[in-house]
């Protein structure tokens, strides 16, 4: 079997060339439509030898490998058959794409940056162990979002077609599971959620953080002292007019889900001397915090968008993170001690969450 495999994806079966009726679709249930997508993404797997190709991926024969083109037109053409969109429309589209949840909101990289950090994956795949790769990529995917909408079912996908199955039956019957309504809790979700805090924990490390068992949080030492976060309660008050209200605005809507990356950004854009510009007491214990205000007043534009690109930096870097915990297992350990490696708790961590989801069946 050659890499030709990948590149005839596009010339077999020219399915879904046109656009679903919009009426059609309305009248069909979310299970209805997950089914009809469910089935044309096993016939279409199997009309490819999709399956063996991805077993003669495990083996390491480089022979049998795509180039990363391949494999990135490979994911699109699944995303596209999950979605329904026909094929001359499918793109990576997950543009401006913000994860919000119950506890906590979360950015993920700047499109821009997404397709360099799964080249980046892709790439270091074969300094992985075989047997990492099933978690290593669908991780990847989940963690870039490359689309706006079946990022999970496109990375169960991929889990699955790097697992070892007995038969293709067998296969066939995991993606029934993995790709229907309740697919992330009936199947393995290759969640990066699991490890994102001690990832961002290792970059903070990187860039002057300091960790202790009094603050797990963490301390950013700023001026030979403790800043404690941006003082977001004052976006109401800001002129709504400054020609930087909007990168005010971005700031305080990220330190919800990234505060240290934010102090981050902004320490290393201004230096001691600038941060002691923007910063206010706040409170009784005069707790210090940076200032929209004074940095409205005190910044450039030019600043602001070097502190902007600092933090999608910092984004980046924890995603590439994701790929090295993997590639240097002994790099990454639990932040809470005990030795063991960020490889193998996020792998016993997606285990324990399947087992415990059939445990509610």
């Amino acid at each position: 079997m050659s890499v030709n495999i990948i590149k005839n994806l596009y010339n077999i079966g020219m399915e879904n060339s046109e656009k679903p009726n919009n009426k059609e679709l309305e009248a069909k249930s979310e299970k209805q439509l997950r089914t009809e997508q469910t089935e044309k993404v096993i016939e279409f797997l199997d009309r490819t030898n999709a399956f063996e190709y991805f077993k003669k991926l495990l083996s390491g024969i480089d022979s049998e490998k795509p180039d990363f083109e391949e494999f990135k037109d490979f994911i699109v053409r699944i995303n596209g058959i999950l979605r329904d969109i026909p094929i001359a429309e499918r793109i990576t589209d997950g543009k401006d794409v913000h994860l919000s949840g119950l506890w906590e909101n979360v950015e993920v990289l700047r499109h821009e940056d997404k397709e360099e950090v799964l080249k980046y994956a892709f790439e270091k795949a074969s300094t992985v162990e075989k047997e990492d790769l099933k978690y290593l990529l669908p991780a990847i995917i989940n963690a870039t979002h490359l689309f706006v909408d079946g990022n999970g079912r496109t990375s169960r996908t991929m889990h699955l077609l790097l697992r070892d199955f007995s038969s293709k039956e067998e296969f066939e019957a995991e993606m029934r599971k993995a790709l229907t309504e309740d697919g992330r809790y009936d199947s393995n979700d290759i969640n990066p959620g699991l490890v994102r805090l001690d990832l961002m924990h290792e970059v903070l490390k990187k860039h002057g953080w300091q960790f202790d068992v009094q603050h797990p949080n963490g301390r950013l030492n700023v001026l030979g002292d403790t800043v404690w976060g941006l003082a977001t309660i004052e976006l109401e008050d800001l002129d709504k007019t400054h020609p930087s209200y909007n990168n005010a605005k971005k700031l305080s809507k990220y330190c919800f889900g990234n505060a240290g990356y934010v102090l981050t950004a902004i320490n290393e854009t201004l230096g001691d001397e600038g941060v002691e510009n923007v910063v206010s007491e706040w409170g009784h214990e005069k707790v210090k915090r940076i200032s929209l205000k004074k940095m409205l007043e005190t910044l450039s534009p030019e600043q602001w968008t070097k502190m902007l690109d600092d933090y999608d930096r910092l984004l980046k870097e924890q995603t590439e993170a994701l790929v090295d915990m993997f590639s240097e297992p002994d790099e990454f350990k639990v932040s809470n001690g005990g030795g063991e490696t960020l490889r193998d708790y996020f792998i016993k961590k997606i285990e324990a969450v399947r087992k415990e989801n059939e445990g509610w069946d």
